[in-house]
């Protein structure tokens, strides 16, 4: 592969055809691989390590070697990239760049390297690399030195067992089998705070809510011997295919935030070690002592996420456990040296002094629902930083989860840098993206490179906070007036490339993610268009706009018309887009102003608690409305906060938090109980929650755990500031015996479906 990758690469940069000849032929100008000439010259393939790689001139000829299975390939390609220029910025058409030249410089040259991390993996959402029907996906990730499981690269499994992550439960079986060791050995599985054995049934796999019992010696047999035979199954089929074996083999929790078992086994590790960190590590290092001998070139990966992400205070990991720590709570605009993350380095630094290697499970994108994720996230400039601090301690392997494959702010960009520092962290990324930014977009790049710098400088001076699963207002920084100047930035970068139709279309490709958040936020803008300076939005016009340029990128890369993402990502954000609509104005509100009066469907809000679902009614006018029922809240007990989302978190009256994000004061109001007689109520009504609250840009009202709803647009500029609202929610509850002080029954049903805001004051101060 190695040499037929220099022989295209040269061919299309020199348009001449590259001869490869026997070196007992005669001589040649270059020379590939552990060839004779190299050993005589005292370049031995043999004397590198995994992955070096060496580029030297040697008299009138190039010697191109490295060492393992894919040292030789990456001298090829640092040839191609460090000498010829190449560039391999994005897979699909328009991102290889193949400079033209019309010899080959073979003299005077002395490079050599190796990747700073042993496994360097980015999830790029399409189709697995060596599976993958889609052209140039797996090229582009091999030849930017990701690491790749396809052979003709290379690649062998990197992972061995049941796959890279969350395999508590997928160890022992698929979910059937789970569900059937949970009937016949309940004591397998985790105790909660009342002495009850329980288990996720319905996700009885990776994504279960629940762990298992780590103390329980029958399980952990149970768990070590099923594990043995994935690896004596993954030796065998490597020998068989002529392949090394996988060297990291995960222990892992499931992927939910805690559902660790409380019982006193357990919660004594867990107290002598002060977290769960300390319970999976006492449970990881049994497994990798008890298989050291069967995989003596394993390393056994425990993931520290979520509730793990604390280092125990005594226990030590074995010397071939490696602990994979998770970034779920940095603000993902500054980097871990920064003061408001260092909470980050704090964790690598106790997790370094208790493992002799690291390995990393970093964010790129975000989550949460289609209105808040893929919004311009300027976390480029962090990369660097990050990994140089990760490298320094004891990192090994970096996992970057970045799928989302069209969706994604700046994608082709960030995905490009994080490439390059994942086998260089010295790199410096201001260099990168405008080595990036010209390659790509021509004469177009200084506008995108000025259009991302104007979005880090605006978040890094309004002290905006974005987590991997942020609200919509993490993005108050992008104002109407920085929205207008972002737009010029696209408006000069298009004029020009006006004549160079992939230029341009990659052009529109860059400024995607700001397109989404101008249809997200059309009506806050809108109220300050005249002011900012621009038209007002057309939300019509947008759309059809942002799905174009969706659609041309998925043609482009040839990703399947029944790709998921087009679903998730496109079909279900441009159905909310649709849904950007006044509401009518209900009774109770009518003799409110028009210019005082803020309607939201509540299907606007972000959901992170699993109990809600979207249903259709006929009985709102906004079409849809968010379901809560008692039997879904309490067969969905497990948290993805801290604490555990119980019945009476949802109890009635109504609870209403008004939040005001970045340290300042939360208000909460409750819903009248209009129900002391008993009488069930009928259809929806509207209950006042919070009398004059003062709001700002960022605020979210939360009706109930676990869902929220941005307050975009009604405080539309700082004029507004110190303005005292009402707030109120619009329910419909089904089930009388939620409100007579009982225990509620399992067919009582909650629905919400509108919230209103009301101006109490003008021009308060």
């Amino acid at each position: 592969m190695a040499r037929d990758e220099f022989a295209a690469h040269v061919r299309q940069a020199t348009e001449t055809e590259v001869k490869a000849v026997r070196e007992e032929d005669g001589p040649a100008s270059v020379y590939i691989g552990d060839t004779a000439f190299a050993r005589r010259h005292g370049i031995v393939a043999a004397a590198l390590a995994e992955e070096e790689w060496i580029v030297r001139s040697v008299d009138d000829a190039l010697v191109l070697v490295g060492g393992g299975r894919r040292g030789t390939l990456y001298a090829v390609y640092h040839y191609l990239e460090d000498v010829l220029g190449v560039r391999w910025y994005a897979p699909g058409p328009g991102g290889t760049v193949v400079p033209k030249r019309t010899a080959l410089p073979l003299k005077g040259l002395a490079l050599s390297g190796k990747p700073a991390f042993r496994g360097r993996v980015v999830y790029t959402g399409y189709p697995g690399p060596g599976e993958d029907p889609i052209p140039g996906v797996t090229e582009f990730l091999a030849r930017n030195r990701a690491w790749t499981k396809a052979p003709c690269f290379g690649g062998s499994r990197l992972y061995g067992g049941v796959g890279d992550c969350h395999t508590m439960y997928s160890n022992l079986g698929k979910p059937d089998e789970i569900r059937r060791l949970f009937k016949e050995h309940p004591e397998y599985f985790p105790m909660n705070e009342r002495g009850e054995r329980f288990c996720d049934l319905a996700r009885a796999h990776g994504a279960s809510q629940s762990q298992l019992c780590l103390t329980n010696p029958d399980l952990r047999k149970l768990w070590i011997d099923r594990l043995r035979t994935r690896i004596r199954d993954d030796i065998a089929q490597a020998k068989k295919d002529g392949e090394e074996p996988p060297v990291y083999y995960s222990i892992d929790q499931n992927d939910c935030y805690d559902g660790f078992c409380r019982c006193p086994g357990c919660a004594a590790v867990v107290a002598h070690e002060g977290s769960n960190g300390g319970l999976m590590l006492d449970f990881a290092n049994a497994v990798a002592a008890a298989l050291e001998d069967e995989a003596p070139h394993a390393i056994f990966k425990v993931m520290a996420g979520h509730s793990v992400e604390t280092a125990p205070r005594h226990l030590k990991a074995r010397r071939n456990v490696a602990v994979q720590v998770c970034d779920t709570t940095s603000n993902m605009i500054l980097s871990w040296r920064e003061q408001k993350s260092r909470h980050m380095l704090e964790k690598l630094a106790a997790w370094s002094a208790a493992a002799p290697r690291l390995a990393l499970w970093d964010y790129s994108v975000t989550y949460g629902s289609q209105s808040v994720r893929h919004l311009p996230t300027p976390v480029e400039w962090t990369f660097g930083d990050d990994l140089r601090d990760f490298a320094a301690h004891k990192g090994d392997n970096v996992f970057i989860e970045h799928e989302f494959a069209v969706a994604s702010d700046f994608r082709d960009a960030k995905l490009w840098c994080e490439l390059k520092l994942l086998e260089n962290p010295a790199q410096d990324v201001e260099a990168l993206l405008k080595d990036f930014t010209d390659g790509m977009y021509g004469p177009a790049g200084c506008h995108v490179l000025a259009y991302r710098r104007l979005l880090r400088d605006r978040a890094r001076a309004a002290g905006a906070n974005v987590t991997w699963f942020p609200s919509l207002s993490s993005y108050a920084f992008v104002d109407a007036q920085t929205l207008k100047r972002a737009y010029d930035c696209r408006a000069a970068a298009l004029a020009t490339v006006r004549d160079d139709p992939v230029r341009r279309a990659a052009v529109d490709y860059a400024f995607l993610s700001l397109d989404r958040l101008a249809l997200v936020r059309s009506g806050a803008y809108n109220r300050q268009a005249a002011e900012a300076g621009f038209a007002p939005i057309s939300v019509e016009k947008g759309a059809k706009r942002y799905e174009r340029i969706f659609r041309a990128v998925m043609n482009e890369r040839s990703l399947p018309s029944g790709y998921a993402e087009e679903k998730s990502d496109l079909g279900e954000f441009l159905a909310i887009v649709r849904e950007l609509k006044d509401l009518p104005v209900p009774a109770e509100f009518k003799n409110v102003p028009a210019d005082a009066l803020f309607l939201f469907p509540a299907t606007r809000s972000s959901v992170f608690y699993r109990g809600f679902e979207r249903v259709a009614d006929g009985e709102t006018p906004a079409g849809e409305a968010l379901q809560l029922t008692v039997k879904r809240i309490r067969a969905n007990p497990v948290p993805v906060a801290p604490a555990a989302y119980s019945l009476d978190k949802f109890a009635f009256p109504v609870k209403v938090r008004v939040i005001n994000p970045f340290n300042r004061p939360h208000f909460y109001g409750e819903c009248p109980d209009r129900f002391a007689s008993g009488a069930e109520p009928k259809g929806y009504r509207w209950y006042k929650c919070v009398t004059d609250a003062t709001l700002g840009l960022t605020t979210e009202v939360s009706p109930f755990p676990g869902c929220s709803l941005v307050l975009d647009g009604v405080v539309s500029d700082n004029s507004e500031l110190g303005q005292k609202y009402d707030v109120w929610v619009s329910l419909k509850v089904k089930g009388v015996d939620y409100f007579k002080g009982g225990a509620p029954a399992d067919d009582v049903e909650i629905f919400f479906d509108q919230l209103a805001v009301v101006r109490k004051t003008k021009n308060a101060k």
